[in-house]
């Protein structure tokens, strides 16, 4: 008997199972990035019309300013993160990136939660969902890293 990793792959994942995975993972990765753009969207017009119903008062309007592009700044690289998400771990099947994201993921959970202050807005509401959602998805991205490494390497050896 030949013992091929191909073999023992089919036994563990069906090709149903996997595209389910993937689906849930991609169809998850979609909703928190479009949470994640209205919530940096948000943020960009708050700030926005902050620095537009300020007085000529240089020295908050250069820190109103400086907060606007660190926001803008961290939108871009949000977005540049995601497409590195996507292609490194649903395209390619990667399961290096996807340890990346679960372990900076639950420290950005972590910092959410701590960070969080209750005020009724709609800021507050996008994160508390965010939050939510993230957890769901880092679920979903340990069963793909689980499905990647499966295909990539075979079976775990225990």
């Amino acid at each position: 008997m030949t013992n091929n990793i191909n073999d023992t792959n089919a036994l563990l994942y069906t090709p149903e199972q996997e595209n389910t995975i993937r689906k849930k993972w991609l169809k998850l990765f979609i909703v928190l990035l479009f949470i994640r753009v209205i919530y940096f969207v948000s943020q960009i017009c708050c700030i926005a019309l902050r620095i537009k119903s300020l007085t000529l008062n240089t020295n908050e309007h250069v820190s109103t300013s400086f907060y606007f592009l660190v926001t803008l700044f961290g939108a871009m690289f949000m977005l540049l993160l995601s497409y590195f998400s996507y292609y490194f771990a649903y395209k390619k099947s990667g399961t290096r990136f996807l340890v990346c994201i679960i372990f900076f993921g639950l420290l950005n959970l972590i910092i959410n939660i701590f960070q969080s202050t209750p005020m009724l807005n709609i800021s507050y509401i996008i994160k508390i969902s965010m939050v939510c959602l993230t957890v769901y998805y880092l679920i979903n991205c340990s069963k793909l890293y689980k499905l990647n490494y499966f295909l990539k390497y075979g079976p775990k050896r225990d």
